[in-house]
Formats: structure tokens, C-alpha cells, sequence
């Protein structure tokens, strides 16, 4: 096997799905006043778009119950010196959410319960690892998640509680789900704004102890009262760090040597409800990583597409 000099390594959460198979806050803000950015986040307008411009905010009052539905799917294809490696087939994931919010201070709560679980395209993916991943669906009926945000659609509060046992692929699936329930708000302009705006977020993942440094593109290409559409586009990279996944044997370690992605997207959205009308992004991303073991690296790099799906039901 090759040797290389150690380096460290971390990645993006959707792509911890593709690893790890390959591998195997409230105040009293009043309503009106300025809501800085986040910590770690940077939102710059580019361009405040046509008249007739507004400012665009998410509202004072909760919203009704909501449900959604969030899928999740991931391909893949590896290389290693040497060792030829055949593509790999992972299942998607598809979830079932309802949505209940409350006001809290300056931000709205929302509670997400899964109703429902299950898994998608899993003729095409190996059979053990779809087998694997059933054992853990029903234990996902139940989990909860907590997303509180902002007029301006900041995240201030996320959370998901699982259960134990549900395996690396599953665990890593969940993941990235957190991270997208995260992200249903968009991030608006403090500024007025009109069709073509354009805006760009700046910020530093940490995901699974595993941090991304991302930028994301926002264009407005429609907006009628409460319901905009907005097309998106991200790029990702991380340095050589390394990376900490689930379901590696003891002694073994995977270090992240490179990294880039990129992708694109469109939502729809209410502004009256969390949960976009639709929304959908496909990133992909090429790495280069490690398996390492005592002072013996075995070098791959990897090429893998993640998608995401988020229907209002």
C-alpha cells in the first residue's frame, strides 16, 4: 500500500453517508430592530434587484401544523491504487415530519416528530446494507428534532435526539437529515430587496466534528406576498483533517486528505411556514482520503452525488 505522511481530515455531512459505506437561543429583541448574523456566518448582498423592493421576513405569528416530506439519496464511485472498486448502490432515505411551532421570545420554536420512515431505491443497493438499515427504520418513528429561527430565517437552536443502534449508514443518513432541517429557512437580506437580488452565505460547518467550509449563492427569481422562489448555488471544501466515522474497527482511522463540491438548487416558499413549498439541491464532491491503520494508509478517492428533496404535504 502506499505511504503517505499523515494528515488530518474532515468532510460534509451527506457526504459521512458515502465515507462511512466506503469505508466499512432566545431573547427580548423587539420586532423591527436588527438581528445580526449568527457566529460563523456571513450573509453579503450582491445586488438588491429590480423595484418594487421589500424587506423580506418571516412572521410574528407561528404557523398552522405542518408536514413534510425529506428524502435523502446518495451514489457513489471509489478508486484505490491497484484495487479496482465497483460502484456503489447506497438506498435513499425518505421521511415523514410533522411541524408544530410556538413563538419563544424573538424566534420561532418549531418541533419536528418523525411519523414515518423508509427506504428508497433499494433494489439497486446491496443487500446487506439494505438489510442493515431496515433493522433501525422503526426506531426512527417517534425522533425529534428542534429548529428555532429567526425573522430574517437564522438558525438559533438544532437538535435531533435518536435512538441507539441504528448503524453507520443510518446514523450517518440522520445526519445529514439534521443538517437539512436546519437549513429549511432561507437566510434573508437585512436590506430591501426586489427580483434578481442576489446574496451570498459564508459559514463554517461543523458536522459530526467534521468541519465544511461553505458558500452559498442566492438569486431571486419571484416573489408575490408571502411566496418567493429562489435559486441557489454552493461550492465546498474542507483541508486535510482527520475525520471521525462510525463503524470503523477499533485501531482503524479515515483521514480526509482533500475536498471539493459543489451544487445547485431551487426552493419555493411561504414565508408564512418553516417548510418550504418544494425544494431540491444535488451537490457533488470529489475527495481524496485515507483508511489508516497503525503506520499503513491505504490512499482512495471518491466521487459521490447527494441529493435532497423537501415537499410541503
Amino acid at each position: 500500500m502506499p505511504q503517505r505522511p499523515r494528515r488530518k481530515a474532515r468532510f460534509a455531512a451527506l457526504l459521512a453517508c458515502a465515507l462511512a459505506a466506503a469505508a466499512a437561543a432566545s431573547g427580548c429583541q423587539k420586532r423591527g430592530e436588527r438581528r445580526d448574523e449568527p457566529a460563523g456566518l456571513t450573509l453579503t448582498l450582491l445586488d438588491e434587484g429590480r423595484e418594487p423592493r421589500r424587506a423580506l421576513r418571516y412572521p410574528d405569528d407561528p404557523p398552522d401544523e405542518q408536514r413534510l416530506s425529506l428524502t435523502l439519496r446518495v451514489s457513489m464511485k471509489a478508486e484505490a491504487p491497484g484495487s479496482p472498486i465497483p460502484p456503489v448502490a447506497m438506498p435513499g432515505l425518505r421521511l415523514l415530519l410533522d411541524v408544530a411551532a410556538r413563538r419563544q421570545g424573538s424566534l420561532l420554536r418549531h418541533e419536528l416528530t418523525v411519523t414515518d420512515a423508509d427506504l428508497t431505491g433499494a433494489d439497486a443497493a446491496h443487500p446487506t446494507m439494505v438489510a442493515g438499515m431496515r433493522k433501525g427504520l422503526d426506531s426512527l418513528v417517534g425522533a425529534a428534532a428542534v429548529v428555532s429561527i429567526d425573522e430574517r430565517g437564522f438558525q438559533h437552536e438544532l437538535s435531533l435526539g435518536l435512538p441507539g443502534g441504528l448503524g453507520p449508514e443510518l446514523t450517518q443518513f440522520m445526519e445529514a437529515a439534521r443538517i437539512a432541517l436546519g437549513d429549511l429557512a432561507l437566510p434573508l437580506p437585512d436590506e430591501a430587496i426586489g427580483v434578481g437580488a442576489k446574496w451570498q452565505v459564508e459559514r463554517t460547518l461543523d458536522q459530526g466534528g467534521v468541519a465544511v467550509k461553505e458558500k452559498t449563492y442566492y438569486e431571486l427569481i419571484a416573489a408575490e406576498g408571502t411566496r418567493v422562489q429562489v435559486r441557489t448555488r454552493t461550492v465546498q471544501s474542507a483541508e486535510g483533517q482527520r475525520a471521525a466515522l462510525a463503524g470503523l474497527p477499533p485501531g482503524v482511522s479515515a483521514e480526509v486528505l482533500s475536498l471539493r463540491g459543489a451544487g445547485a438548487g431551487e426552493v419555493e416558499i411561504d414565508l408564512r411556514r418553516l417548510v418550504p413549498t418544494s425544494a431540491r439541491e444535488e451537490i457533488e464532491t470529489d475527495v481524496s482520503f485515507a483508511i489508516v491503520q497503525g503506520e499503513t494508509e491505504r490512499v482512495m478517492s471518491l466521487t459521490s452525488t447527494a441529493g435532497l428533496e423537501v415537499q410541503a404535504l
